[in-house]
C-alpha cells in the first residue's frame, strides 16, 4: 500500500521531538502524539540500544539526512494501517542508504496494541534502509522486522500470519503472494528469521542486526515512489547472500539451516517436544502431505505437493513393533540439492530420535533399529536449490517432487545361520516378515502432552 507523503499545518496538527533519542512524531491530536512518542522511545530502545540494529535516518528541517525517526499519523481510510515514504538519496554515503518517513493510519489506533506494533515495524524498516535501501520490499523488510515484532512481543497479527506461512511449507522461503489468500504468507516467513536467532544466536535477535549489517553494496538510489527505490546497481549480495555469510562465520550454511528449520518448524503445536522454539506450543502445526500406515512392504510414498526451492516437506508413517530392521531410503527430483531426515515419535507421541539421511546425487538411505512398540516416522525432507537461487529472480513456480521408500532390511549372510534366519535363496529374511502375515499396523493418536528426550541431532 502506497500513502502520498502528508505536509502538516500547524493549525491541526500536533508535533513533538524527543527529549531522549531523535525521534520526530506528527499526529493530529496531543494524545496519540505523546502515545506515539513513547512507543517510539521504547522502540528505538529495544532496537537500537538493546539489539544493535543502525540507527534510522531522516530529512531535518534543512533537508539534509541525519540519524532519526519520523513518523506522522493521517486519517486514510479504513483499509489501509500503515506505509512508509523513502526520502531520496544520500549523495555524501557511498552505500545505497536511504532516509525514511513512516506514516500511519490514525483510524486504527485504538485498536489494543496495534500503535505498538506499527510504531516498532517502521522504525525497524528504517533502520534497514539506513543500511540497504535496495532489498526487495517484500519479502525482506518484512522478514526481519515482524520476526523483531515477534520478539518484541507487539506482533497483534502473528497468528494469522504463522498459520499462513505453516500452511504452506512446500513453498518458498522467499516467495511474495499478491493473491488475498495467501498474502500473510511472506510475513509468515519471518518465522526463519527466528529460528535463526534462537538456533545460531543468543535468541534476542541481536543475530538479525548482525546479518542485516551484511547486506549493503555501494550505489545510490536514483528515485523512489513511496516504498519503492530504484538505484545505480545491482542490489548483491541480497538478504540470503547475506544470511550465508553469517552462517558460514559461525561455522554453518543456508543448506544447513534451510535442513535444521525444516525439523523446528514440525515441532510446533501438539508437536511441541521442549527442544525447539521456546514459544512452539503456541505456533501452529506445519501442513502434513499425508500419513499412512505401514501395513505391508515395501512402501513407497510421494507428495501430493510439488516442493519449490527452499522448501520443506512431511509424510507420517506409522509402524508396528518390528524386531529385525527396516530399511529407509530417499529419492529426491533431478536438478536441485535435498535434505532428507527421519525423526521418531513413540507410541504416545514423544520425540526419541532423528536420523539424517546422507545423500549422494539427491538420493540415499539407512536401515532403522527395531522397536519394541509402535512408532510414528515423520518423514521430513527439504528442497534446496541448483545453486543459482535469487529472491529478485521470483524464481517461485518450480515443483520438485522425490519418493520415500520402507522396506525390510536384507540380512548379512551370517544373520542367515541365526535360528529364524534361514533365508533359502532371498534376500527377505523368512523369520518374522517373511513367515508370518504381512505386518498389520494401525493409526496411533497423537498427543498434546509429550515426554522429555534428549537434545535433537541439528
Amino acid at each position: 500500500m502506497i500513502f502520498a507523503l502528508y505536509v502538516y499545518s500547524a493549525a491541526y496538527a500536533v508535533t513533538l521531538e524527543s527529549t531522549v533519542y531523535p525521534i520526530q512524531v506528527i499526529a493530529p491530536d496531543e494524545a496519540l502524539a505523546t502515545a506515539a512518542m513513547s512507543a517510539s522511545e521504547d522502540a528505538w530502545r529495544a532496537t537500537v540500544i538493546e539489539l544493535g540494529f543502525a540507527p534510522p535516518l531522516m530529512r531535518d528541517a534543512a533537508g539534509d539526512a541525519v540519524e532519526g525517526f519520523a513518523i506522522s499519523f493521517v486519517s486514510q481510510g479504513e483499509d489501509q494501517l500503515a506505509t512508509f515514504n523513502i526520502l531520496g538519496d544520500i549523495p555524501e554515503t557511498p552505500a545505497s542508504d536511504c532516509p525514511t518517513r513512516g506514516v500511519v493510519n490514525a483510524n486504527h489506533m485504538d485498536e489494543p496494541g496495534w500503535l505498538e506494533m506499527t510504531v516498532v515495524h517502521l522504525l525497524n524498516h528504517a533502520s534497514l534502509h539506513a543500511v540497504d535501501c535496495l532489498e526487495p520490499q517484500m519479502p525482506s523488510f518484512d522478514f526481519f522486522t515482524v520476526a523483531v515484532e515477534h520478539l518484541l512481543g507487539v506482533d497483534a497479527f502473528g497468528p494469522w500470519y504463522y498459520r499462513e506461512f505453516q500452511s504452506h511449507p512446500e513453498a518458498s522461503l522467499d516467495a511474495v503472494y499478491s493473491d488475498r489468500d495467501h498474502a500473510h504468507y511472506q510475513f509468515g516467513s519471518s518465522l526463519f528469521p527466528l529460528f535463526l536467532t534462537e538456533r545460531y544466536g543468543d535468541g534476542s535477535g541481536a543475530l538479525l542486526a548482525d546479518i542485516w549489517a551484511r547486506t549493503p553494496q555501494d550505489g545510490h538510489i536514483l528515485f523512489a515512489n513511496g516504498e519503492l527505490p530504484m538505484g545505480d546497481v545491482e542490489n548483491e549480495p541480497d538478504y540470503l547472500d547475506a544470511i550465508q555469510d553469517e552462517l558460514a562465520a559461525r561455522g554453518s550454511s543456508l543448506d544447513q539451516a534451510m535442513i535444521a528449520f525444516t525439523e523446528w518448524r514440525f515441532f510446533t503445536g501438539e508437536f511441541n517436544d521442549g527442544e525447539h522454539f521456546a514459544d512452539a506450543a503456541t505456533l501452529p502445526e506445519v501442513f502434513v502431505d499425508g500419513q499412512v500406515t505401514a501395513a505391508a512392504f515395501p512402501l513407497e510414498v510421494t507428495p501430493t505437493r510439488p516442493l519449490a526451492e527452499y522448501a520443506s516437506s512431511y509424510v507420517l508413517v506409522d509402524v508396528a513393533a518390528h524386531s529385525d530392521p527396516l530399511t529407509l531410503s530417499f529419492a529426491g527430483g533431478e536438478g536441485i540439492a535435498w535434505g532428507a531426515s527421519v525423526y521418531v515419535l513413540d507410541e504416545g507421541g514423544a520425540h526419541i530420535g532423528d536420523h539424517h539421511l546422507a545423500l549422494d546425487g539427491g538420493a540415499g538411505s539407512i536401515d532403522l533399529e527395531p522397536a519394541e512398540g509402535p512408532q510414528t516416522l515423520v518423514l521430513a525432507c527439504t528442497a534446496l536449490t541448483d545453486g543459482s537461487h535469487d529472491p529478485e529472480d521470483s524464481d517461485w513456480d518450480q515443483e520438485h517432487t522425490y519418493q520415500w521408500s520402507l522396506d525390510e532390511a536384507p540380512l548379512d549372510d551370517d544373520q542367515c545361520l541365526e535360528p529364524h534366519g534361514s533365508c533359502m535363496g532371498s534376500s527377505k529374511p523368512s523369520g518374522l516378515f517373511g513367515l508370518m502375515l504381512p505386518l498389520g499396523l494401525v493409526v496411533w493418536p497423537r498427543r498434546s502432552r509429550v515426554l522429555e528426550r534428549g537434545a535433537p541431532i541439528r
